[in-house]
C-alpha cells in the first residue's frame, strides 16, 4: 500500500499488506482501510470491517488508527 491509498477485501477474502513504513495490516473479509502517512504521523482509518495491525516502532511518528468514531495511538 502506498501513502494516501486504501484497500478493501471482498466477502470471504482476507489479505495482508505491507505499509510504507514496513508495518503490516491484515484486512479481514469484507473490510476496508485507508492510509495517510506523512513525515510526522502515520494515519490509518478502518472504514469498514476488521483489521489486525503489526506496527513498526517509530517514536517520532505515532501510528494512529481511527475506527468507529474512536482512535488508538501507537507510539
Amino acid at each position: 500500500i502506498k501513502n494516501h491509498a486504501g484497500v478493501e477485501t471482498a466477502v470471504a477474502q482476507i489479505a495482508t499488506y505491507t505499509l510504507p513504513d514496513k508495518s503490516q495490516v491484515t484486512v479481514a473479509a469484507n473490510s476496508a482501510v485507508a492510509v495517510d502517512f506523512s513525515d510526522r504521523r502515520r494515519d490509518v482509518a478502518l472504514t469498514r470491517g476488521e483489521a489486525f495491525f503489526d506496527v513498526q516502532h517509530d517514536p517520532d511518528r505515532p501510528f494512529v488508527i481511527a475506527a468507529g468514531g474512536r482512535s488508538v495511538t501507537v507510539t
